[in-house]
């Protein structure tokens, strides 16, 4: 202890070189320990690689049963629905040009019967079909010109009856032509299925009904066998000012009252609700063909020939 403290400078040294020794000993079980931590991590990242190479990547037999399961009730889901849409719809049917013109003509002259003195038509109505009056359709546009006449005709037979004042306007508008193109669009990649735009005639009714008769035939449009769309609808009444109110406020002079048989009342005069409206309706009739797609059946997967 007395060298020690004669010669403190050497004191210093050892301790200084002691605290450094421990230092660099601490450090070097610490990488020691991480470098048998990567050791360990990368032998066992060999050997799962080393496993997944030698396995077969193919299923087995109950996989493959519930993927083809799976596939089929996915095809059945929608063939379910495409019936269920193509049974919203006239069905199309064979009909000659000759036949759709003569039904045509019945119709009008059946509904210029039934009409008369109750509702009134336009001049020569013909169910916006006046082009075929004298000429016979195209006989490649006969079935779905006869598909459109018959959910118009569905759709005119169901107000008619319903106190319809008067069928102002029947004009049928050309088929909707295809969209053009997004320019911006991402353009689509080669085996990404393209959804087509449904097909739809169009036309546009305007009727003169009493507001109740109106909303009633509005109700009817759900039950027309043609899957018909409202695209648009303006409605007007044919009186621009409001009814007068009645002069209740005023005193009448004292009359003996009417006798009045037992358990009636006497009728109230009504205020509102009692003008016309004129209705202006644009229809779309939604065409849902059905396509018959040949689809390829699956083929049973090969079992693959392992590495060599």
């Amino acid at each position: 202890m007395n060298w020690f403290k004669e010669n403190p400078v050497v004191l210093a040294i050892a301790a200084v070189a002691l605290v450094g020794t421990l230092v660099a000993g601490f450090f070097a079980m610490e990488a020691a320990v991480r470098q048998e931590e990567a050791v360990a991590g990368y032998t066992a990242a060999i050997t799962n690689l080393r496993r997944l190479e030698g396995k077969q990547p193919f299923p087995d037999d109950a996989h493959l049963n519930e993927v083809q399961a799976n596939v089929e009730a996915y095809k059945k889901s929608i063939a379910d629905f495409v019936t269920s849409l193509n049974k919203m719809e006239v069905p199309v049917a064979e009909i000659s040009p000759q036949k759709f013109q003569d039904d045509l003509r019945v119709a009008a002259d059946n509904l210029r019967k039934a009409t008369a003195n109750k509702t009134a038509l336009p001049e020569n109505f013909f169910f916006g079909f006046d082009a075929f009056r004298t000429q016979l359709p195209p006989r490649g546009e006969t079935q779905e010109l006869n598909r459109e006449f018959l959910a118009i005709k569905s759709l005119i037979d169901a107000i008619i009856p319903l106190g319809i004042t008067s069928i102002d306007a029947l004009v049928r508008h050309a088929g909707a032509a295809p969209a053009a193109p997004d320019p911006k669009a991402a353009p689509p990649k080669p085996n990404e299925a393209v959804a087509k735009p449904l097909p739809f005639d169009s036309f546009t009714l305007g009727i003169t009904a009493p507001q109740n008769s109106f909303i009633s035939a509005f109700d009817k449009i759900p039950a027309n066998p043609g899957f018909l769309v409202v695209r648009s609808m303006t409605i007007e009444n044919t009186s621009t000012t409001a009814p007068l109110k009645a002069d209740t406020g005023k005193p009448k002079p004292a009359t003996a009252p009417a006798p009045t048989a037992l358990g009636t009342s006497e009728k109230l005069p009504m205020i509102f609700g009692s003008e016309l409206v004129k209705a202006t309706v644009v229809f779309e009739i939604l065409d849902f063909p059905e396509r018959n797609v040949e689809e390829k059946k699956p083929q049973t997967p090969t079992q693959p020939t392992p590495a060599q």
